[in-house]
């Protein structure tokens, strides 16, 4: 009889008692899976890019003008929000200048309502400010626009026929 001897293989020694590591093979198959979803990302990429579906490019002519049109949509939005800004930095209002007449007042002070006059002057107005609007202004009295409000620039012209 021969004496049995064992046969050592370095494959099977890897690993802990003569076992098989399998986290490394596990983490081994998970990268390799990693760069071949990555490489098909890729390769999908460069065939949409290379075919005109990579978004850049219209895909039909509808496509194109529906593209031309939210564009200027877009602008013509910015430029109405730039000229509301403008308007209200010269726009001054102006509101509940005459305040209502209550259920509970007498006659006496309905009657002197109606006597109440309000005066708009220059310093009622801000600095920089060349639109006047009264707004929410209800009940009995007068308004008054003085004179030293003529300054104020007019945005209309001026019709000569009914000077």
């Amino acid at each position: 009889h021969k004496p049995m001897t064992m046969a050592t293989s370095t494959a099977a020694k890897k690993g802990v008692a003569g076992r098989i590591d399998y986290d490394s093979w596990e983490k081994r198959a998970s990268n390799l899976s990693k760069e071949l979803d990555e490489e098909d990302e890729q390769e999908k990429e460069a065939a949409a890019s290379a075919l005109g579906l990579d978004g850049k490019h219209a895909r039909s002519q509808a496509e194109a003008e529906e593209k031309s049109k939210a564009e200027e949509m877009q602008k013509a939005k910015q430029r109405l929000e730039a000229y509301e800004k403008r308007e209200q930095g010269v726009t001054e209002t102006l509101s509940g200048l005459l305040g209502p007449v209550g259920d509970d007042d007498t006659t006496a002070e309905v009657e002197e309502k109606h006597q109440e006059i309000k005066y708009i002057t220059r310093e009622s107005i801000g600095a920089g400010k060349r639109v006047l609007t009264v707004a929410d202004t209800k009940g009995p009295g007068k308004i008054v626009l003085t004179q030293d409000l003529s300054n104020l620039e007019s945005r209309t012209a001026t019709n000569t026929s009914l000077k």
